[in-house]
């Protein structure tokens, strides 16, 4: 299964470019952009050197919204090098395994770059994870961080030949729900940073239930709100 690589807000035409040759060297699949703040160019189809063809079929949204509707199931990693209280990441490396098996398409979510992803880009991801370097500069360019994280990926799905037999279908559980289910509660959904259905939320994205998890989880809310 080839990931699909998704560039958030993405500053400069060349390195989409790069990041499609990226693609080409390591297997990727789909190019997608979302609110992309250049426009594709012949510098872009000069970076991307004999790997054209990416450019060629991309797909570009207006944000985030627009691209959930398009794609509402896949599994979607964050690669950023910034962490904290709130932004807990883990190595992408040590992740991978924890990850498989899983039947879900996998898309791999890059920031713009200068400041990468932001707290609202995470909330539309399963799990933040960073990239190791070693040497005393530790931010990646942007095509280098997609080279990397698809090699990484591929050297552990080469070496896992038979997980796919046991794979299960990850789900999102339904938003709409949730937040109907939290209010009935008495929860206070108004604060923009920090409430239940935000870190709810982000707990579900980690921990992606399978299609009868999902499917039982709901089932409480919906009991619950018929009484």
């Amino acid at each position: 299964m080839k990931p699909s690589i998704v560039l958030v807000e993405t500053k400069y035409e060349q390195n989409i470019g790069a990041c499609a040759r990226a693609m080409a060297n390591m297997g990727g699949s789909q190019l997608i952009l979302i609110n992309p703040h250049c426009q594709i160019n012949v510098e872009s189809y000069k970076a991307a050197a004999g790997a054209q063809k990416y450019l060629d079929k991309l797909q570009s949204f207006h944000g985030w919204e627009d691209y959930l509707k398009f794609y509402p199931h896949p599994l979607r990693i964050a690669f950023t090098a910034r962490s904290g209280k709130e932004r807990k990441t883990q190595s992408w490396i040590k992740a991978i395994p924890d990850l498989m098996p899983s039947q879900n398409p996998w898309h791999f979510v890059f920031g713009p770059e200068d400041n990468g992803l932001s707290e609202i880009d995470l909330l539309h991801c399963n799990l933040p994870v960073s990239l190791s370097t070693y040497g005393d500069f530790k931010s990646l360019n942007l095509a280098q961080a997609v080279l990397i994280a698809l090699s990484q990926y591929h050297q552990f799905y080469s070496s896992k030949n038979t997980f796919q037999e046991e794979a299960d279908e990850f789900a999102q559980i339904d938003e709409g729900l949730l937040k109907e289910y939290l209010l009935q509660l008495g929860f206070s959904l108004e604060s923009p940073r920090s409430n239940a259905f935000l870190r709810l939320k982000k707990y579900f994205n980690k921990h992606l239930p399978t299609s009868k998890e999902k499917a039982l989880i709901e089932k409480v809310f919906q009991q619950s709100l018929r009484k």
